[in-house]
């Protein structure tokens, strides 16, 4: 509830300054306050926390200052007024809040409790920031008579008691006049100025002659001042009228008729769209209330519309809005002129959900963002921008679209009305103090589909605030360092620094300013005149640095946030820099400099301007050993230290507490990092030795390990192998028959406190020993394994092997690994294990037991479970073998009169053996080495063997195993042996033995080699008295043997000068051919010609004689051999052809 009627308002407020807060105080104005009782006026503090009151006073116990005319001013001075974000005040008249007078600071809230409970409290719109100086407040300005009237400003100097600074109380200048024909557009005239009603609009009703009459606004009292719209408006009366202007002077809209809805629905309804006349869409405030209503039954569809003044579209009311219509409801349309905003009531628009998202994750300089767009309050395109008004803020918690939480990917969602992709939409995003940072981004809305916009904040370069000098000595000379941690140069031209105050005139470079790579810039903040040094640039006049504490911010020319430090003069911050003479000075560049730990007092007093502000320290870190580490005599062990900022060579020590260092090594190059050290023999046992790596001056750096190493006697790794896993017993639900077997392959009893299992279940050995050549059992349940095999086992700690295959890894006490198995339940490793009831099982511990095939299956009955299923398994005790007769022998090849020897690979255990041996003498063997079998048959004979084991048999016979035979005997003849050079012969073997090989030699003839049993066509074209070897190579499997026949084969030439045939008396041509050849033979020769293709088929055969053609019609292209032989002679020549 508001009361209405005394003219009281807050006029001044001081509420926060640097330091501990001092002379807070509250000041308040009323008019003719001698028509009024004081105490009935009271005014109430409210914690904007939780809404409630903290503290109240009625204005008769206020002190009383200086009275302006009909106002008279009441200040208190209470003991505390919060600091907001937010907090409030209500000035109240006898119990009820003044309208208007629920008043709060950094922020808005809604009271709880009070007198103004219930109410939502106005933000004066300014504030206190923590450095605001002693002696300031908040203040109203202007001329006026009322709250309206006057304006809050930023801190200025307090007026306690007094009228403030640019204050003036009486009548206001004139905020709207109708200017226009109708008064000679007199801009003075009084009887012209409007008046503001009750609803905020301004307000003015004249009597006007019948004429077309043109007015427009003013803002004032002379053409200067703010006029509008920007094309006179007529009104046009063809008899007397009284006519009434309304005006909205934030929106800067008026109108003497009432508003009409336009839109693109009226043709469907009987009249013209998008018509500012269009008298359907007549609006009316039945009310007065100045907000206006029409009430429409639309057809369905989805629409849009917006409200027009004056029968015109000289002013704009904003963007057009869609909505959409079922056909049967009424749809309300209403305009709320003082506000200047348009709903639709009805089926409402659809709308679709847009995600805005800033991505800082670069630089993350920015503690939040305001999103701003060309839309309004209720999701409607709007191409004002809203009145430049926020929407919303982004969060950076996991809400409101944000996936991760302190992501630096900062979100925030709008449910925007769709319009069907016909506005281009655009948005941007604010700082947390409301300066725009970048945008105009565009988008459309075409349909309902969700929308992410994002926008990546630019990466900019590493530009770092190195040094800040807020307090020196005596008259303050302030002033920063930025350190350019690139290898760039940086232009900072129209680069811009400010503190955290963002209303103090920044600190702007100007042209012709860079800082160089790795280089330093120096900045003057302020000074009083006896600046230390000359800086690289003067930034002096625009504000100062807090000696309290503040913040130093550095923005780049296009307007995005470098860097930003907000120190402090308090713990955990260097207190040094607070007037002792010290900068505040970062530690390393590369550090985050938003945090105090990576910030220290300069070495020296005056700071480092210009440059580097720790030289860094020469250094050694020892690495290796450490503190902690067992190292074993004989043995290799490498030293490793880091270093850094010097160069040269270091010595090596070690020592034990207490006691003189030893040299293990001098002058070993500080850069190599590292050394062998070889422990020798003769070292101490002990717990309590560490290393120095050092350079080999006194003023040279060194380092020791950071705690106690110890040398221990070799080890040696015990040879415990797992050699049984019962994974997966035949058991519904819990398996608890699963165990894993250790066996100890060595002669040395084993020490297991420590050893413990690290993969697979858990469990650490206790005090035990395992003995050599023993087993020893780790179970799931140590109890049913007794109750089922009357084995005892150690039960694990926690877990369960896998049925699926897993890791079983066994280690020492000092972590090493003794052994390790990853089994499987799928080839290769045996499948049988996998809950058909045998374990898996390694029969032989020196086998690799990472290899599936060094594991089977258990064939050793040993137990049924409750189920009635079979358990096969050996916990404990070596592993029994399945009965596998099998055997090999030296040979299986044997000539006939040679014997073969035989020897038994059954696995298992057998005791018996039976051989047969098929055409062998001895016939049959009893006993496990056979003696040597001899064979004088030839033939493929079968071998059996037949084992047993006392309980079971196995037998296996290989079939036609040994292959019995003689040795081969080479033999053969030719036909003719004697013939004339050029002709050819055929030859034939008469070699002895089975599955022979054939390999041929011809001295002297064509082809000179053959593989055949029986060669033909051997020719031999040599022209002369010639005698020739030949010679046979026959093998098999049981040998070679070989025979030359020399002198064998006996040619003769034709005699010189008579008529032969040979290679040169026989002319073919052409060759190649096409269609036809001819073929020339010497005189008195008659011969038959057979030509056939590379196959040997005859394609043509023909009896000629001296000189014949040959038709090739019908050949296909290709190669082909023609051979000539003399009928006579038998000589034979033969000859390549190609035919194309």
């Amino acid at each position: 509830m508001w009361a209405i009627g005394q003219n009281t308002w807050l006029n001044e407020l001081h509420y926060d300054n640097a330091g501990g807060d001092v002379g807070e105080f509250l000041e308040i104005v009323i008019e003719n306050p001698g028509n009024y009782t004081l105490s009935d006026f009271e005014v109430y503090l409210y914690n904007g926390n939780n809404g409630t009151t903290y503290d109240n006073l009625s204005v008769d116990q206020f002190t009383q200052g200086n009275t302006e005319g009909d106002f008279t001013l009441y200040y208190w001075e209470p003991n505390s007024i919060q600091n907001g974000a937010p907090d409030g005040i209500a000035i109240t008249y006898q119990g009820v809040v003044i309208s208007g007078q629920f008043l709060s600071y950094e922020g808005s809230f809604t009271a709880t409790d009070g007198p103004a409970n219930g109410i939502t409290s106005i933000d004066i719109g300014v504030s206190e920031p923590g450095s605001t100086p002693i002696g300031e407040s908040l203040q109203l300005s202007g001329t006026g008579s009322q709250y309206s009237d006057f304006t809050w400003e930023d801190p200025a100097a307090h007026t306690m008691g007094t009228i403030n600074n640019n204050q003036t109380f009486g009548t206001p200048a004139t905020v709207a006049r109708i200017v226009g024909s109708m008064q000679g557009w007199n801009t003075t005239d009084p009887d012209y100025v409007m008046s503001e009603n009750a609803n905020g609009l301004y307000e003015l009703t004249k009597t006007l002659d019948a004429d077309d009459h043109e007015y427009k606004v003013l803002e004032g009292d002379a053409w200067g001042d703010p006029e509008y719209p920007g094309t006179n408006q007529h009104i046009v009366l063809t008899q007397t009228e009284d006519v009434t202007w309304k005006v909205n002077v934030t929106a800067d809209l008026v109108t003497h008729l009432n508003p009409v809805l336009v839109g693109d629905f009226f043709s469907a309804i009987g009249g013209n769209d998008w018509d500012p006349a269009e008298l359907m869409g007549e609006m009316t405030d039945p009310d007065g209330d100045d907000i206006f209503t029409v009430e429409l039954l639309l057809t369905s569809g989805d629409w849009e519309c917006k409200v027009a003044l004056n029968h015109n579209w000289d002013q704009s009311t904003g963007g057009n809005i869609s909505f959409s219509s079922d056909g049967v409801s009424m749809t309300t349309f209403t305009y709320d002129f003082p506000n200047n905003i348009t709903t639709v009531s009805g089926p409402p628009p659809p709308t679709a959900t847009i995600t805005f998202e800033v991505i800082d994750t670069a630089a993350r300089n920015y503690d939040g963002f305001n999103l701003k767009g060309s839309w309004d309050g209720s999701g409607n395109y709007d191409g004002g921008w809203n009145g430049g008004a926020e929407h919303s803020v982004f969060y950076d918690d996991g809400t409101n679209g944000d996936e991760t939480a302190d992501d630096n990917i900062w979100t925030c969602q709008q449910d925007l009305v769709v319009d069907n992709g016909a506005n281009t939409w655009e948005w941007g995003v604010n700082d947390t103090e409301h300066n725009w940072i970048a945008g105009n981004w565009q988008f459309t809305i075409p349909d309902d589909s969700p929308q992410t916009q994002s926008w990546t904040v630019p990466d900019v370069p590493a530009l770092v605030i190195n040094e800040i000098m807020y307090n020196s000595p005596g008259a303050d000379e302030e002033w920063i360092e930025l350190y350019n941690n690139t290898d760039a140069e940086i232009d900072l031209e129209n680069w811009k620094i400010v503190d955290s105050d963002a209303n103090h005139t920044p600190i702007i470079i100007t042209a012709g300013h860079s800082i160089a790579a790795e280089g330093y810039f120096t900045i003057s903040i302020s000074t009083d005149g006896n600046f230390p040094f000359t800086p690289d640039f003067d930034g002096t006049g625009n504000f100062g640095l807090n000696n309290g504490g503040d913040v130093v911010r550095i923005w780049n020319a296009d307007g995005i946030l470098v860097d930003i430090v907000e120190y402090d003069d308090r713990d955990p911050w260097p207190t040094e820099p607070d007037g002792d003479g010290p900068s505040l000075s970062l530690v390393d560049p590369d550090t985050d400099n938003s945090l105090a730990e990576n910030w220290d007092a300069s070495l020296q007093d005056g700071g480092t301007p210009g440059e580097i502000n720790f030289p860094p320290i020469p250094y050694i870190t020892v690495l290796d050993p450490n503190g902690g580490e067992f190292i074993e005599l004989e043995s290799n062990y490498l030293i490793t230290w880091t270093s850094g900022h010097w160069d040269g060579n270091v010595n090596i020590t070690i020592f034990r507490d207490g006691e003189t260092p030893t040299e293990i090594v001098s002058s070993v190059p500080l850069s190599n990092e590292s050394y062998l050290w070889y422990v020798t023999e003769d070292m101490e046992l002990a717990d309590d030795y560490k290393i120095t790596v050092s350079g080999l001056g006194d003023d040279e750096p060194s380092d020791n390990s950071d705690d106690f190493f110890s040398i221990i006697e070799p080890y040696i790794l015990p040879n415990l192998v797992l050699t049984e896993i019962m994974y997966n017993p035949p058991e519904s639900g819990d398996d608890t028959l699963e165990f894993v077997e250790i066996y100890n392959n060595s002669l040395d009893t084993v020490a297991l406190e420590g050893f413990h299992f690290s993969e697979g279940f858990e469990f650490t050995f206790p005090n035990t020993e395992i003995l050599p050549d023993t087993f020893l059992l780790v179970a799931k349940d140590s109890v049913a394994m007794f109750n089922t095999f009357g084995v005892e086992a150690f039960q694990w700690t926690a877990g369960a092997l896998s049925n699926g295959g897993e890791d079983i890894e066994l280690k020492d006490a000092y972590d090493n690994v003794v052994d390790y198995v990853n089994y499987d339940d799928s080839p290769p490793w045996d499948t049988v294990p996998d809950g058909n009831g045998p374990s898996l099982t390694l029969c032989n511990p020196d086998s690799d037991n990472e290899l599936p095939e060094s594991w089977t299956h258990s064939v050793h009955f040993a137990a049924t479970n409750s189920a009635g299923d079979s358990i096969w398994a050996t916990p404990g005790f070596e592993c029994q073998i399945q009965l596998f007769a099998a055997f090999e022998s030296d040979t299986t090849v044997v000539v006939l009169g040679d014997s073969v020897l035989f020897t038994d690979l059954t696995t298992g255990n057998p005791t018996t053996w039976s051989w047969t041996f098929e055409e062998g003498t001895p016939g049959t063997y009893d006993g496990e080495t056979p003696p040597h079998i001899a064979y004088d048959s030839a033939g493929r004979w079968d071998v059996t063997l037949i084992v047993g084991d006392g309980m079971n048999t196995d037998s296996v016979t290989y079939e036609e195993y040994i292959w019995a035979g003689t040795v081969p005997v080479a033999d053969f003849y030719a036909d003719p042996t004697e013939f004339t050079a050029g002709a050819s012969t055929n030859f034939f073997s008469l070699s002895t033995g089975d599955s022979l090989t054939f390999s041929w030699t011809f001295e002297g003839g064509t082809p000179e080699t053959s593989e055949d049993e029986n060669p033909a066509d051997i020719f031999y074209n040599i022209m002369a008295d010639s005698l020739y070897d030949v010679t046979l190579i026959v093998t098999n499997d049981f040998g070679t043997d070989t025979l030359i026949k020399e002198e064998y084969i006996h040619t003769t030439p034709e005699g010189i000068g008579e008529n032969i045939l040979n290679e040169q008396s026989v002319v073919i041509f052409p060759n190649p051919a096409q269609e036809m050849i001819t073929i020339s033979l010497p005189d008195g020769i008659d011969a038959e010609m057979l030509l056939t293709d590379i196959s040997g088929k005859v394609i043509i055969k023909e009896k000629i004689s001296s000189q014949q053609t040959i038709n090739l019609n019908g050949l296909e292209n290709g190669i082909y051999l023609l051979r000539i032989v003399d009928i006579n002679s038998k000589s034979i020549v033969v000859k390549k052809l190609i035919v194309h």
